[in-house]
């Protein structure tokens, strides 16, 4: 072979092996795990189960025969590790590594509190209250804590397609609204018919016909995420794992089956309602923690 042929011949699979690169390509599954029990403001008070439910958390999805995740891509973030710079440098490296292709997951187990300008957020743990006697608890500075808008501007970097948020925090569905937006309409089709399909668009690069995001919240807003004595845990994360190994990774069948196993515990051991909140966009497709059933 000529040494014009031979060079057109490298330069043709060099080629064949970039454009094959994307399909070859295994996806890849990334989760980051943030329990907080421990605060450097003694206005929150500590919380006896939150590092405990990251680690049960964290377990499953690095459970071969349950979330399938491999472990380097699994990072738990407990306590002290736990600062509102160290999460968002975890979740800016999560957007830098992951492809459209890729199934992100972010869990966070703590205090939930309003800003001043009434917020719902997650507090860190190095977050600073402003006031401790608020109505629903302490009044948590916004620079300090993780308030919703770096929620959705996580989702709107992120590329890939196949995303959860899961926040068991009190006041949890408030710290939710705006994070994903209906999916858009075909026209021609009932609401609510299967065949709608369309893209979130303004979630992002992650955008396609293939995307589904679900966020998860522990409670309603103005409700209290409670921890039990009798789970060791706290009620919804220790539902929402058992959902999870019930329905094989099924994130949405999971949610429900913690659903009515929360409200249920709490009104018997605590007395109060706690009621979980999910969006799913779009409502028929599947989100599954679990690579066995990936196929």
């Amino acid at each position: 072979m000529g040494g014009a042929a031979a060079r057109a011949l490298l330069l043709a699979l060099a080629w064949l092996a970039v454009a094959l690169a994307p399909c070859l390509a295994q996806a890849r599954d990334f989760a980051l795990v943030v329990g907080v029990g421990a605060f450097q403001d003694q206005a929150f008070e500590p919380l006896r189960y939150a590092a405990g439910d990251a680690r049960q958390m964290a377990a499953y999805l690095s459970d071969p025969q349950g979330g399938g995740f491999a472990p380097r891509d699994v990072a738990v973030l407990l306590d002290e590790q736990a600062t509102r710079a160290n999460i968002l440098a975890h979740t800016e490296r999560i957007s830098s590594l992951a492809k459209p292709g890729d199934t992100v997951l972010l869990y966070f187990s703590s205090h939930g509190a309003y800003t001043q300008e009434r917020q719902a957020s997650v507090v860190c743990h190095d977050s600073r209250a402003t006031d401790r006697g608020g109505a629903y608890g302490p009044i948590v500075s916004a620079p300090s804590a993780l308030v919703r808008d770096d929620l959705r501007d996580f989702l709107r970097r992120l590329p890939a397609r196949k995303r959860a948020v899961v926040l068991d925090v009190c006041h949890g569905a408030d710290a939710t609204a705006g994070l994903s937006r209906p999916t858009a309409r075909l026209k021609g089709y009932p609401p609510g018919s299967e065949t709608e399909t369309g893209p979130d668009r303004a979630a992002g690069p992650g955008s396609g016909e293939d995307q589904v995001t679900l966020i998860l919240a522990s409670c309603l807003g103005r409700e209290r995420a409670w921890e039990s004595r009798q789970l060791g845990s706290s009620i919804f994360t220790y539902y929402l794992i058992q959902g999870l190994r019930h329905h094989k990774g099924d994130l949405a069948a999971a949610f429900y089956y913690a659903q009515e196993r929360t409200d249920r515990q709490s009104t018997q051991e605590k007395g109060w309602c706690q009621t979980p909140y999910i969006i799913r966009n779009p409502a028929w497709r599947r989100l599954i923690l679990g690579r066995a059933e990936k196929g």
